[in-house]
Parts: C-alpha cells; sequence; structure tokens
C-alpha cells in the first residue's frame, strides 16, 4: 500500500475485534502501513506481589498511517478482524492535537499521578483535555476519558505507586 512517496497520508482510527488487536496490526503492517497499539503497563496482583502487565490502553482500536484510496480502504476491510474505520461519513483522518493522545497512551509510561493519595492526571494528559471518570486504587487503575474524532473514548490506565518496580516481574514457579 505505501509508496516511494508519502501523499496524503493520515493517521485514522481502526476499529476491530477486541482481542485481536495484535494480529489485525501484523497484517496491516505486511499491508506496509504504519500503526500504533495503544498499550499500557497494568498492576495485577499475582501470589500477593504486584507485577506489571502490559495490557490494551484503548482495547478494540488500532490506528493506522494510509493515504486513503478506494485501494486501501478496501485492502484494510479486507483484513480479518477489522470492523470498521471510524468517522461520520467514511473514513476520517484524527486531527493532530488527538493523534498526539494516541502517541502518548502508546509510548509514554506515568500518565496517572498519585497526589494526596488520590490518581490524578499527568500535566501532558490534562492539557490535552482528557479526564479522570474513576479511578480504583485498591487495582491501581484508572478510566480516562478522551476525545477521538467526534467522541469520547475510554482507556485504561495503571496507577503507579511510589517506591515500587515499575518493569514486568519475573514468576518464581
Amino acid at each position: 500500500m505505501r509508496e516511494a512517496k508519502k501523499v496524503n497520508e493520515a493517521w485514522y482510527a481502526v476499529q476491530v475485534m477486541t482481542g485481536k488487536e495484535t494480529e489485525v496490526r501484523a497484517k496491516l503492517e505486511k499491508l506496509k502501513l504504519a500503526t500504533m497499539l495503544p498499550v499500557q503497563q497494568m498492576p495485577e496482583r499475582h501470589g500477593g506481589t504486584w507485577v506489571m502487565k502490559p495490557r490494551m490502553a484503548l482495547p478494540g482500536y488500532i490506528f493506522a498511517e494510509a493515504a486513503m484510496t478506494p485501494e486501501c480502504y478496501y485492502a484494510i476491510k479486507a483484513v480479518p478482524g477489522v470492523l470498521r474505520l471510524l468517522g461520520t461519513d467514511g473514513p476520517e483522518a484524527i486531527p493532530t492535537e488527538q493523534l498526539a493522545i494516541i502517541a502518548l497512551l502508546t509510548y509514554e509510561e506515568n500518565l496517572i499521578e498519585v497526589r494526596g493519595g488520590r490518581a490524578a492526571l499527568g500535566q501532558v494528559l490534562s492539557e490535552a483535555g482528557a479526564r479522570i471518570v474513576s479511578a480504583d486504587m485498591r487495582q491501581r487503575r484508572a478510566k480516562v476519558e478522551i476525545r477521538l474524532l467526534d467522541g469520547s473514548h475510554t482507556a485504561t490506565l495503571g496507577i503507579p505507586i511510589d517506591g515500587e518496580q515499575r518493569q514486568p516481574q519475573e514468576r518464581e514457579g
């Protein structure tokens, strides 16, 4: 799909079957499309200790960069697991300011801070217009509402606890 020169390429939101994000991403990359898949490290309790596990921040969504020609559109739609491309009247390019939030969810950690025993958005997310919908300090997760095209979507992010290791840990068996 990708030609030698990038003509009119933009990022699009692709809704996929939940749980099939990595498979669909691999198939889109075989079509030579750049993709972003927002994955965050989530704290989970295993054997009495907290470990960090990678989890989808926006389950059911992949973001692909493409020059949206009819051929490209139908090639994406033909990928097993793809449900639709988001937009009101067909695929709609993601605005730059919203794309910045997706990039943060994809490449950055510690987007949620703990202030006074409560979860709070980090400066970057709060400046981008995101808001915390709910926070569960016991489970160490927060649901954050972000704007994507004309709607809002909920991302689940991990809440870091000061002094604990943020890297995934190997379980001893």
